[in-house]
């Protein structure tokens, strides 16, 4: 079975789940926290008819864990192992697990997906999956372009305040730091791309890579309080294209997940929106005939000292996704990474929510 395990700091297809909150605050025995796991499950549709997780199946996860095919601490490593070595949950640890997945490649699709959550910090934390299951599929069901008539200047958005998360100033230097390489010429406050007012502040939320490792993978408690139909967001990628060809460290494969958005509702239900280069996003460097993605569209391009250096372009990309809880509210977000698997360093500029 695959394996998954990524760092977090503090979530194109979109997934629906339910995180059972399990050792939230204080340490329990993994026995406590697989029963109160399978009573969660038994409340679910597509978990009530999955067999029961138990402590062996979490222990022999961890210890199949092949060490040499993910970067991660020694510290994070040992975390896991003294779980199954002693049977017990740290402080802020939980068992979580995922039931849908919207729109990855065309399909809709059923999982059962098991992941034991470490937090390592007040913001950050690693995720590592228990358990893989994908259960069915079935194709999207496409709009058509001219589908819309209505118009978008008299929805009403609501804009998600990210500056107490931002974790990069837009006017500095992005990426590995090159002199000339940021963001300062996006213009700030609110701004219409593509039809839809976004909010862009000073700061950005910046995740971390392979390659950029001074930023973290995942950043949480992103706070929303909002319903919305649609979710719009203003994002892009360090890395994976643009001057960077393939055979480079730097080179992203088109089809790779690079990360997600993670939505927290009202009833403990999650909605993730993974990121998958070439679909959703691309390198924010580009060179000249390079094409956009397949699924979000190019919302902006503009240009800085460094790219103009390496013979490139900068921009940045918007995404629509449709929410299946309307009537629910948000409560929060989670803009997750790949840290250990991929180059791919993701950033938000903004997002609106579209009531």
């Amino acid at each position: 079975m695959h394996r998954t395990m990524r760092l977090f700091a503090v979530v194109v297809a979109c997934l629906t789940a339910r995180v059972s909150a399990i050792a939230d605050d204080a340490p329990q025995s993994l026995a406590e926290a697989v029963k109160a796991f399978n009573r969660e499950a038994q409340g679910d549709a597509i978990g009530k008819s999955q067999p029961p997780l138990t402590e062996a199946e979490v222990v022999a996860a961890i210890r199949g864990w092949i060490r040499e095919q993910t970067l991660v601490s020694d510290e994070i490593f040992q975390a896991y192992e003294n779980i199954a070595k002693g049977g017990h949950l740290p402080s802020g640890a939980r068992l979580q697990f995922t039931t849908r997945w919207i729109g990855y490649k065309g399909h809709d699709l059923d999982v059962w997906w098991v992941d034991l959550l470490l937090m390592t910090g007040e913001k950050t934390g690693y995720s590592f999956r228990i358990r893989d299951q994908k259960i069915s599929s079935r194709p999207v069901v496409a709009v058509a372009p001219g589908a819309r008539a209505d118009d978008d200047r008299k929805k009403v958005h609501h804009f998600v305040d990210l500056q107490p998360y931002a974790n990069q100033k837009r006017a500095d230097n992005m990426g590995r730091g090159f002199p000339g390489s940021s963001l300062a010429a996006l213009p700030g406050g609110e701004q219409r791309f593509g039809g839809i007012t976004f909010k862009v502040g000073n700061g950005i939320l910046q995740l971390g890579s392979k390659i950029l490792d001074a930023k973290p993978e995942r950043i949480a408690g992103i706070k929303v309080a909002a319903k919305c139909s649609k979710i719009h967001i203003l994002h892009a990628t360090c890395f994976g294209g643009g001057p960077n060809l393939p055979g480079s460290e730097l080179h992203v494969k088109d089809g790779t997940t690079i990360g997600e958005y993670r939505l927290t509702f009202e009833d403990k239900a999650t909605l993730a929106i993974p990121i998958v280069y070439g679909q959703d996003v691309r390198d924010w460097f580009y060179v000249e005939a390079e094409a956009g993605p397949s699924r979000g569209k190019i919302a902006w391009n503009g240009q800085n000292e460094r790219a103009a250096e390496v013979g490139a372009k900068i921009r940045v990309f918007q995404s629509e996704w449709k929410n299946t809880k309307p009537d629910s509210n948000v409560v929060s977000i989670e803009y997750v990474g790949r840290k250990d698997e991929t180059p791919a360093a993701p950033f938000c500029v903004a997002i609106t929510f579209e009531e």
